[in-house]
């Protein structure tokens, strides 16, 4: 008694979403035709998921450019800032984490639009990103329509890309 080892869990808040059919996520998927020519920086650390969220938003004809941690991201968007519509941004990532990440980005350019992804829950990240202009939010894990619509509206709510790109 007295003797062993302590160990503390953190797991972030689920969702308990009714399973949409196949076919609904599909017709929904097919809604999405605003993001085709935009231009999108998708940010995640995890390989298979930043690897998900390039092919879903390049099926529905975006441009994709990505990086794997905060400050990869920052140095792509500096290069890249003309073009960029829209920023897929973990918020839990080493190096240089999401919050710090965002900062960098709205130092280069104001107006960035940017879709927070997070396993924490959406009150959590809504709290630590009060005040800033943060253009959605997507839960983790999130399916191919809850990204496509998200950077959908973001980017709807920015000017259509020039002609010719």
């Amino acid at each position: 008694p007295g003797l062993g080892t302590t160990f503390r869990v953190l797991l972030p808040v689920g969702r308990l979403d009714k399973p949409e059919p196949e076919d609904q996520a599909d017709g929904e998927l097919a809604a999405t035709a605003g993001i085709s020519g935009r231009t999108i920086l998708a940010v995640d650390d995890e390989e298979i998921v930043l690897s998900l969220m390039t092919r879903v938003l390049e099926s529905a004809g975006a441009i994709v450019l990505t990086a794997d941690n905060g400050q990869s991201a920052v140095e792509r968007f500096r290069d890249n800032e003309d073009d960029i519509d829209c920023v897929v941004l973990d918020l839990t990532m080493p190096e240089m984490d999401g919050e710090e990440t965002y900062r960098e980005l709205r130092r280069i350019r104001d107006d960035v639009r940017v879709v927070i992804s997070s396993g924490y829950a959406e009150e959590e990240v809504t709290r630590r990103f009060e005040g800033h202009n943060v253009g959605e939010f997507i839960s983790k894990p999130f399916r191919p329509n809850e990204l496509l619509n998200a950077v959908t509206r973001v980017c709807r709510r920015t000017e259509p890309p020039p002609a010719g790109r």
